[in-house]
């Protein structure tokens, strides 16, 4: 028969448990504790674990069993009376995962003015970085010409676009387009994002603009530097 036994101990408490069995574990404990066997026999102690914490397991036979905490917590422990192995294995309490922004972080911008054609301005170069970094915001405007489209990119790529047709085939992170609206302004926004961009991988403000130029095309990036 197994058996889940819960206690709560003060600091520096010891328990005695008159509980023989073959098999131990401690399936829950915030700190390790102090855990003495005795035979069934005499009573004498046959072995004994100190600072053992949750997920420690002993396979042999006792009579009973102390266990020592040296601080306030609640421990759980399982037997089990004859021979065969039972256990959770399960890692208790709870994990939190904290986002760090570090001292690494930088804001960088690119603009273009009246650009009729295509350019792409670098913001990293790619030989800089060295472990990649992690995007954590950006920002697109276009302030539109009389006609034609305008686009605002900003793309992570292994080198700078040659030309419009080369932009599709990297990684856009974000655009911003106009379409034939004259002095109508877009823009885009997205903050606290976490997109990595491997080493070795640049980040380029690319304009694109049609028939017209646009009056202003413009970005802003924030990223940490791995």
């Amino acid at each position: 028969m197994a058996e889940l036994l819960t206690q709560t101990f003060a600091a520096g408490e010891t328990k005695h448990f008159a509980k023989g069995g073959a098999y131990f574990e401690i399936i829950d404990s915030l700190a390790g504790v102090d855990v003495t066997f005795y035979d069934d026999v005499g009573g004498g102690q046959i072995d004994k674990v100190n600072g053992a914490l949750s997920g420690v397991f002993l396979g042999f036979g006792f009579g009973g069993f102390d266990i020592t905490s040296a601080t306030a917590q609640t421990v759980q422990v399982l037997i089990c009376a004859r021979g065969e192995k039972g256990g959770s294995r399960r890692q208790p309490g709870n994990v939190t995962v904290i986002d760090k922004v570090g001292a690494a972080v930088q804001t960088q911008g690119a603009a273009s003015t009246a650009v009729t054609a295509f350019t792409a301005t670098q913001i990293l170069a790619p030989a800089t970085n060295i472990n990649g970094v992690i995007v954590r915001g950006l920002a697109a405007e276009v302030l539109a010409g009389a006609t034609g489209n305008s686009d605002c990119m900003i793309i992570a790529a292994p080198a700078a676009p040659a030309g419009a047709a080369n932009v599709l085939g990297n990684n856009i992170l974000t655009l911003a387009r106009v379409v034939d609206s004259a002095q109508v302004r877009t823009v885009f926004n997205a903050w606290d994002m976490r997109k990595q961009i491997p080493a070795g991988w640049g980040i380029f403000h690319c304009a694109v603009n049609g028939v017209a130029a646009a009056a202003a095309n413009a970005c802003r990036i924030s990223f940490e530097v791995l």
